[in-house]
């Protein structure tokens, strides 16, 4: 399980695994060339350089990819690309994010840190939210958290929450929709 699939679990349903069959090669490229616009923004913009799918591993073990870790003199930059709408933004994507803030801060603490989600807006050109303030400081405490829960097992008293991700779960989850034929 990587930093992906917690950020889902902590807001949705324990069960869920998702379908190697899901990741449509087309999105993947619209990705790709989301990423590279963003990296080439942020390094003309913050004099920074960029690399992309960096390796991050949770204290717990847990492993995950950021999608641009940007270097720069003052301030280091992790930025989670979403080839989606402004308007699909979700707690989710948040909370993803600051967990790979957490996991990079642990080997990484002397450094400045900021932290943006970028989306995809009108005419395929990115649009940066930066994470700060009251915001930032909740999804620290969150991720921190999330983190430190890892090692449990999953719980079937906590409370579920039914998504759209449901439709792509890979598991035999009692919440999964059966599909009529």
């Amino acid at each position: 399980m990587g930093v992906k699939n917690i950020a889902r679990e902590f807001l949705y349903c324990s069960y869920f695994r998702s379908s190697p069959n899901v990741l449509i090669t087309h999105a993947t490229e619209k990705h790709e060339e989301l990423k590279n616009k963003v990296r080439k923004l942020l390094e003309e913009e913050y004099n920074v350089v960029c690399e992309a799918e960096k390796d991050i591993i949770l204290p717990s073990g847990v492993r995950g990819k950021i999608d641009l870790l940007c270097r720069g003199e003052q301030v280091d930059i992790i930025v989670e690309v979403k080839s989606s709408r402004l308007s699909k933004l979700s707690l989710i994507d948040a909370v993803q994010l600051s967990l790979y803030a957490y996991g990079y801060k642990k080997s990484n603490s002397h450094r400045n840190l900021d932290l943006y989600l970028a989306y995809e807006e009108s005419r395929n050109e990115p649009v940066l939210i930066k994470i700060e303030g009251k915001l930032r400081n909740d999804l620290e405490k969150i991720s921190e958290a999330v983190a430190n829960d890892l090692g449990e097992s999953s719980d079937s008293d906590k409370p579920r929450i039914l998504s759209f991700l449901c439709r792509f779960c890979d598991s035999n989850c009692p919440f999964k929709p059966q599909i009529r034929s």
